[in-house]
């Protein structure tokens, strides 16, 4: 009997030459979705994003914060941690990214429309971490830590 590994999508492999091509193909993606998505869920509900608790925050903070501090952190956690852990228990690399999806999802469960968000375009910087993972541990942790960044910056801008 042929033991078969199951396989949801194919990661490719960022080679180092390619970064800066791969690193805006997957800014336009995130994008692209980002926008898409944010449409559509308007269309059918307010306050798509609205999170209350910072609605007090003095702006320059929630900006450490948002832009910052959590993209840095998330990439870590959800990214760097939970899918080299996730390979060391030998799972294939499209479930670890599905599984550090979700997780991610969770994390974010601001309302119902923004984790259906999440978990649309969330899989963006975990598939990206994947295909930069042959690179070594900096750049795949400062590419997608830079994606992220890029994407929180933008998004800050519906908070003010």
């Amino acid at each position: 009997m042929v033991c078969m590994k199951y396989i949801l999508f194919p990661v490719i492999k960022i080679h180092k030459k390619y970064n800066f091509l791969f690193f805006l193909l997957f800014f336009f993606i995130d994008t692209i979705l980002s926008y898409g998505f944010t449409q559509i869920i308007n269309y059918f509900t307010f306050d798509f994003g609205a999170v209350e608790s910072v609605a007090n925050v003095p702006k320059w903070l929630l900006f450490v914060i948002m832009v910052i501090f959590a993209p840095l952190f998330e990439t870590i956690v959800f990214q760097f941690v939970a899918l080299e852990l996730l390979l060391k228990l030998k799972i294939s690399p499209s479930i670890a990214i599905v599984v550090s999806t979700v997780i991610f999802a969770l994390f974010h469960n601001y309302n119902i429309p923004y984790m259906g968000y999440i978990l649309l375009t969330g899989w963006i910087l975990p598939y990206y971490y994947m295909a930069l993972r042959d690179q070594g541990k900096s750049n795949k942790i400062v590419f997608v830590f830079m994606l992220h960044l890029i994407g929180n910056f933008i998004s800050f801008f519906d908070y003010i």
